[in-house]
């Protein structure tokens, strides 16, 4: 009878243990895919926080961020911009030909290539002949439309 109890008591502690193990093993996959909350600072309206975000995707390997980085290239901010191809060359390998300090129109050129190399593209961009929505100006610079 107390060996009968005892083999109870053992398969409790063993599935026990078991869902203990399970759920630290779930808890430890998942963080990896959690959004790490400095990433929110890539939409800060503080100049120095959205490049100490961006360095910090840069160096971490966060290429999840490569869309918010390649919006960030036509930022009004000429170092955020600057910090952001850094970190998309980084992160890519690449710069496609985008220079931070080059004109609003070649920057939208070289915008256009990144939103076609992540897929970004959308319809009407390519109807519109426009790499993004784009209103009359950029960086206080009147902006031509295609017709």
């Amino acid at each position: 009878m107390k060996t009968e109890h005892n083999q109870i008591v053992i398969r409790i502690g063993c599935l026990v243990l078991a869902l203990i193990l399970s759920s630290l093993m779930l808890a430890g996959c998942s963080a990896g895919y959690r959004r790490d909350p400095r990433l929110a600072d890539l939409s800060s309206n503080d100049t120095a926080l959205r490049i100490r975000a961006i360095r910090w995707a840069a160096d971490n390997g966060r290429v999840e961020t490569g869309p918010q980085l390649v919006s960030m290239l036509l930022d009004e901010d000429r170092s955020v911009r600057f910090y952001a191809i850094q970190a998309l060359e980084k992160l890519y390998g690449t710069r496609r030909e985008y220079d931070y300090k080059a004109s609003v129109q070649d920057r939208l050129a070289a915008v256009k290539l990144w939103r076609e190399a992540l897929g970004l593209a959308t319809e009407s961009d390519e109807k519109d002949n426009n790499p993004i929505p784009l209103d009359d100006t950029i960086d206080g610079q009147e902006i031509e439309k295609s017709s």
